[in-house]
C-alpha cells in the first residue's frame, strides 16, 4: 500500500512537473502538459484478482502468502492516504460521478483520465487493446509503476 501512495505521489509530481526527492526512475517526457492540479483515485482489486496473482508472487519470494481481504486492504489504503488531500481511495462509479460534478462546476477546466497501473495491469490492458484495435490505434495514457 505505501509503494502504491508513493506512485501516485511521484506520477503527481510529474504530471505538476515538480521536484522529486527520490531518484528519478523515468524521465519526464517533454511532450508532457504541466497540469495544473492532479487527483488522485485508488480503487482495490477484487479479492480473485488478488488471488489469482499469489501463485506467481509466492514462487518469486519462495514462500507461500496469504492474501489480505478487500475489507482488510480499504481499510490499509484509508490509513496511507488519510494524510493527502488529493489522494482518495474510492469506487470507479463515484469517481467518474465526482468528476462530472468537476465538470459542472468548472466548465472553463479540462480534465483528463491518466491511469497509474501496476506493470501486470498495463501490459494486460495494453495487449487487449492492441489486439482489438491494432498497431495504429492511440492508446490511452498510461503511467506505470
Amino acid at each position: 500500500t505505501i509503494a502504491h501512495v508513493t506512485a501516485f505521489e511521484e506520477a503527481r509530481k510529474m504530471l505538476l512537473d515538480l521536484p522529486s526527492a527520490l531518484p528519478a526512475l523515468a524521465e519526464r517526457p517533454p511532450e508532457l502538459p504541466r497540469y495544473s492540479a492532479v487527483l488522485g483515485f485508488l480503487f482495490l482489486s477484487s479479492d480473485s484478482d488478488v488471488e489469482s496473482k499469489l501463485p506467481l508472487l509466492a514462487e518469486a519470494n519462495s514462500r507461500a502468502l496469504c492474501p489480505l481481504r478487500v475489507a482488510e486492504r480499504d481499510l490499509l489504503v484509508r490509513c496511507a492516504t488519510e494524510e493527502f488531500s488529493w489522494l482518495s481511495h474510492t469506487s470507479v462509479t463515484h469517481c467518474k460521478q465526482l468528476v462530472r460534478s468537476l465538470e459542472g462546476h468548472f466548465p472553463d477546466r479540462r480534465f483528463e483520465q491518466i491511469d497509474l497501473q501496476g506493470s501486470d495491469i498495463a501490459m494486460a490492458t495494453l495487449t487487449k487493446i492492441m489486439s482489438v484495435r491494432g498497431n495504429a490505434s492511440p492508446c490511452p495514457r498510461l503511467l506505470i509503476a
